[in-house]
C-alpha cells in the first residue's frame, strides 16, 4: 500500500488532529461512540484510528469492552501510545497495522468502526480494507461510519478544500458512494444519515454483516 502521500500528512499532523478531533462542527466522533454504546458490544475495532482518539473517546463510554484502534502510519500510533500512557485507558490497544490485511481471526468483533479514515485509502485498499472488516466481524456483527460527505451550501468552497486537503479518490466516498461500497463489500444498510455538520460536511453509516 503506498502511503506516500499519507505519511506525509501525518507525520506533521498527529497533534494537529488530537486537538481538531472534538472541535469539528457536528461532532462525528460523539454521534459514532453514541451509536455504537447502544449496541453494548463486548469487543470494538477501529480502522484508519489515527492517533486512537475516537477508541479512547468510545473507551469512556464502553469501559468494560475491548478495543483496538489501528493505523497504517507508525506516526500516528506512536502518538497514540504517548496519548494512552498520559490517560491510560486499560481497555485500549493502538496498534500499527493495514485495514486491508487484518491480522485478527474471522469472526472476531462485535463491532468495526472508522471515523473520517475511509476516505484517506486508495480505492482499491478500501475495498479489500471493507471486506476485511466483514471477515472479521462475528455474524450480525455491524460497521460503523462516518465520513466525509457533499457540502449542500458551499460546494465550490468545499470542491477546493478537496483538492487541497485530500487525496484524489477521497471523492468516492461523497453522496450515494459510501453506500456503495459498503454494499458492495457484502453489508446490509441498517441506518444511514447524510450532510450533518456544516464547515466539514460528514455522513454517518450502520451496516450489518449478512
Amino acid at each position: 500500500m503506498d502511503l506516500s502521500y499519507n505519511r506525509i500528512k501525518f507525520f506533521f499532523a498527529g497533534g494537529v488532529l488530537e486537538v481538531a478531533n472534538g472541535r469539528i462542527p457536528g461532532r462525528p466522533h460523539d454521534e459514532i461512540v453514541r451509536r455504537i454504546a447502544s449496541l453494548a458490544p463486548e469487543r470494538c475495532l477501529e480502522i484508519c484510528g489515527g492517533t486512537g482518539y475516537g477508541a479512547r473517546l468510545l473507551a469512556e463510554a464502553l469501559p468494560r469492552a475491548e478495543i483496538a484502534s489501528l493505523d497504517l502510519s507508525p506516526e500516528n500510533v506512536a502518538f497514540g501510545k504517548r496519548a494512552l500512557a498520559r490517560s491510560p485507558r486499560g481497555n485500549v490497544d493502538v496498534v500499527e497495522g493495514d485495514a486491508s490485511a487484518l491480522a485478527y481471526a474471522d469472526d472476531h468483533f462485535d463491532v468495526v468502526f472508522s471515523v473520517l479514515g475511509v476516505h484517506e485509502m486508495p480505492s482499491e485498499v478500501r475495498r479489500r480494507a471493507l471486506r476485511e472488516a466483514r471477515r472479521v466481524l462475528r455474524p450480525g456483527g455491524h460497521l460503523v461510519v462516518a465520513d466525509l460527505d457533499e457540502h449542500a451550501s458551499w460546494p465550490r468552497a468545499f470542491d477546493v478544500y478537496l483538492r487541497v486537503a485530500e487525496p484524489r479518490y477521497a471523492r468516492e466516498v461523497l453522496g450515494d458512494g459510501l453506500r456503495g461500497l459498503v454494499t458492495a463489500a457484502g453489508f446490509e444498510i441498517v441506518a444511514h444519515r447524510a450532510r450533518m455538520g456544516s464547515l466539514l460536511p460528514f455522513q454517518t453509516l450502520e451496516a450489518r454483516k449478512l
